[in-house]
């Protein structure tokens, strides 16, 4: 999250920038992608489109890591695309709104492993910006499932 007190600028923060539209761009985007087609083709064609183009900026700075970590980088492998096949799922049996809210836990678990792996505190910046995520969700859910129920009302 980027911080309001406009601190230093950099690739990092525009990357941010970047990736936070694209995020909600591709919610509905997969959710469309699964009408009419199968959710373990979709990231199979995801993956072999992404890992390709992947590689080419990571030829610039790219070192071969220590045999040691290979058995927890395939590991790390196995869950990201066991993570994306049920995000991907979860988009083919749900709306979009709610799949996409269930996509936010990942805020608690990263705070977690920060901590707990990183040894990252947690300042009052980042539970002011959770909150505003946490609340957010919670009110979309909410709106469409209201939505939905006047939907179903007006229906009969």
């Amino acid at each position: 999250m980027l911080r309001p007190s406009g601190g230093v600028f950099g690739p990092g923060q525009i990357a941010a920038l970047v990736w936070a539209p694209s995020m909600g761009l591709i919610g509905p985007l997969i959710k469309q992608l699964t009408e009419s087609d199968d959710a373990d083709r979709i990231v199979f064609i995801t993956n072999l489109v992404s890992v390709p183009l992947s590689i080419i900026p990571a030829l610039w700075v790219w070192t071969w890591p220590p045999l040691a970590v290979w058995p927890q980088l395939v590991l790390l492998g196995v869950f990201a695309v066991l993570g994306h096949m049920t995000l991907v799922r979860g988009f083919a049996i749900a709306d979009a709104s709610l799949a996409m809210t269930f996509n936010f836990s990942r805020l608690p678990f990263s705070v977690l492993v920060g901590y707990l792996v990183f040894g990252e505190l947690i300042d009052v910046w980042t539970w002011v910006g959770a909150i505003v995520i946490f609340a957010a969700s919670v009110f979309v859910t909410h709106r469409e499932a209201r939505l939905a129920r006047n939907t179903l009302s007006s229906q009969e």
